[in-house]
Formats: C-alpha cells, sequence, structure tokens
C-alpha cells in the first residue's frame, strides 16, 4: 500500500513537472510555430525587454489554445469570450464592455463622476484656459463620443438612461466656470438615420463621423474664432477594406467589414512632419494656426482641420508645452478626448 501510494506520488510529480516543463519545451524547440504559429524568435542581441514581450506573446501553447477557446465561446455557445472587454451587439454590432474605464455603465449613467473629480477636472481646465487667454489663444476641449453613446440601440440589453459622465461634466463646468465642452453628440445622433457614423468592429467614428464631428466643432469654433469649414462635397470617397478591427480582434474575430475613405480634392496641404505622436501640416490658402492634443480619434478629423488653417500641429497627449506654446504661438488649442477616457484625461492634465 505504500510502495502504491509513493508511486502515485512520483506519477503526480513527474506530470505535474512536465506541464511546467513541456510548453517552454514546445516553444523552443520550435514546434510552438507549427502548432501555434507566434512571433518570430527573438535574436540573442534583443534586449531583456524586447524577450519579455516575446515570451508573454509567444509562451507555449497560449496563441492556440486561446484561439480555441475564443472559437468556442463564440462559434460554438455563442457567447461573448471575454463580456468584460467586448460587447457582442446586434446586428453585427461590437461594443467595448466595462473594462475600458467602465464604458457601459456610463453609457447608461450608472457610473457617476465624484466631487472631488469634478472640482479637479474644473480646477484645471480653468488654469489652462486663464495661460492660454493671457497670450490670447483660443482653447476648446472637443469630445469625440462612445460609440455605445450614439448607437445604445444595438446593445444587446437596455436600461434606464441617467445622465451620464460627459453631461454631468458639461454641467458642472458651464455653473462653476462658464466653460463649454464642445460635444457633437446630438449632430451625430440627429445624422445617424441617414448613413453609418462609426464603424461596427472598430471603436472609431468613420469618416462621416469625423466630418459631422469638425463640422460641429468648426460651427462653434465661428462663434468666436473665424475659420473656413471645408465642405464634405470637397472629397473624393472610395469604399476600402477597413484595416485595424480593434473590437473584433480582442476576441479573435474578423468581420471584413468595408467603410468609405474621404480625400481631398486638389487640395494645397502638405506635410512638413509625420510622426506618431507629432505630425505637422501647411496650408498656404488659409490663415491661423491650429495647436490640437488628441487620441486616436482625431486621426479623421485631421484631414478636415487641416483644411480650415494655414498651419496645424497634432500632438498626442495632454501635457501643455508651454515651450511649445511660446515657439508656435498659435491661434487656437483644442483637445480633442475620446469619450471614455474623457474623466481620467481631464483630472492628470498637465498643465
Amino acid at each position: 500500500m505504500a510502495q502504491l501510494k509513493s508511486n502515485k506520488t512520483f506519477i503526480f510529480n513527474c506530470v505535474f513537472i512536465a506541464m511546467l516543463i513541456l510548453p517552454n519545451a514546445i516553444m523552443f524547440t520550435g514546434l510552438s510555430y507549427i502548432i501555434t504559429n507566434p512571433k518570430d524568435f527573438p535574436s540573442i542581441k534583443s534586449s531583456l525587454k524586447d524577450f519579455k514581450e516575446f515570451y508573454s506573446d509567444s509562451f507555449g501553447l497560449k496563441t492556440g489554445l486561446t484561439n480555441k477557446y475564443l472559437s468556442f465561446k463564440s462559434d460554438i455557445l455563442n457567447e461573448n469570450p471575454i463580456p468584460n472587454r467586448v460587447i457582442k451587439g446586434n446586428n453585427g454590432w461590437y461594443f467595448l464592455g466595462n473594462y475600458h474605464n467602465n464604458i457601459l455603465n456610463d453609457t447608461f449613467g450608472n457610473d457617476k463622476v465624484s466631487i472631488e473629480e469634478l472640482e479637479s477636472i474644473s480646477s484645471n481646465i480653468n488654469d489652462i484656459n486663464t495661460y492660454l487667454n493671457s497670450k490670447n489663444i483660443k482653447f476648446y476641449l472637443v469630445v469625440a463620443p462612445n460609440k455605445s453613446h450614439i448607437y445604445p440601440e444595438h446593445l444587446p440589453f437596455q436600461l434606464n438612461k441617467n445622465p451620464n459622465k460627459l453631461e454631468q461634466l458639461k454641467e458642472y463646468l458651464k455653473k462653476e466656470i462658464d466653460f463649454e465642452i464642445i460635444d457633437p453628440s446630438e449632430s451625430l445622433l440627429q445624422n445617424k438615420n441617414q448613413r453609418q457614423l462609426y464603424y461596427k468592429s472598430n471603436t472609431h467614428w468613420n469618416d462621416f463621423g469625423a466630418y459631422i464631428g469638425y463640422s460641429y466643432a468648426t460651427d462653434k469654433i465661428n462663434q468666436s474664432f473665424p475659420i473656413p469649414k471645408t465642405q464634405l462635397s470637397n472629397f473624393s470617397s472610395k469604399t476600402y477594406p477597413l484595416n485595424e478591427e480593434d473590437i473584433t480582434k480582442m476576441i479573435n474575430i474578423h468581420t471584413n467589414e468595408t467603410s468609405q475613405f474621404f480625400t481631398k480634392q486638389n487640395s494645397s496641404v502638405v506635410a512638413d512632419s509625420l510622426s506618431f505622436s507629432f505630425q505637422h501640416y501647411l496650408n498656404p490658402d488659409v490663415p491661423y494656426k491650429l495647436l490640437m492634443h488628441r487620441d486616436s480619434f482625431a486621426v479623421g478629423l485631421i484631414p478636415f482641420f487641416n483644411e480650415s488653417f494655414g498651419e496645424t500641429i497634432y500632438t498626442r497627449g495632454y501635457t501643455l508645452d508651454k515651450d511649445l506654446i511660446e515657439k508656435e504661438q498659435p491661434n487656437v488649442v483644442i483637445f480633442e478626448i475620446v469619450e471614455r477616457n474623457l474623466v481620467q484625461a481631464l483630472s492628470l492634465l498637465e498643465k
């Protein structure tokens, strides 16, 4: 009996050790590539950081097992594989889940902004606005609405609607410091039945939606600062496959979505500098200079704003660089922020 128990213990230990060693053995012998097609193994010169990233991505059997799990949940059980990250909506629409700044709860107004956050945001914006006004620079805050804010009817369920974070913030800032957020939500809601304004498999607005956001913002800016507004009829369009299905990619689904993309006909705009975090354009046809702090939603806005300003500078993030302000001396500064990141970004503003 004692010998049998000892044998069972030995077998268990061997199986346990094998389970620890096997994935690494598969990865380092190259079998993992055949099984899961991971990234190429890093060279001996790769940094420790590169190796860590490679190991995390390519740990033996990880990709294959993960993909099988996602496919089983989605195709066989017809369930959301990662419901906190991705919400499978109706009619082929996909939305971000609460993992992303509690976005789903906020859609129905079930995630309040604390008084501490409101006070901090109000103070930050007031300080930035005061500084820029002292330089005779107009300051605007433009919000890109969440897709679930514009298309809640495609969510798999409906709840009673309460004021969301954006609405709470707009009311507080108007009351406390007389500052108005440029929010194109109503304009987008009014136009969404005419054509699709957001991608189904991506978080972002498409070029139609971006133009409505640009048009609404331009109308608001024109109330106190004169800039020309380009018309959509000045752009030609072509239909292409969507390169980045950022939502469905999380759950290993490819939808083959296509969309119309716009290009300005006979544009005078030229690119002076292009990188991920900094872009600079020149347009001799119009006056004034714009500096926009932005996120990925501005990718759709950039071609339109380039036609409204003689010089445009786009930078990632929301640290107000006073040295850059002094150097460039823009006429207008815009902070463009997607709705789901609004409270976090404004609470942490560096001014």
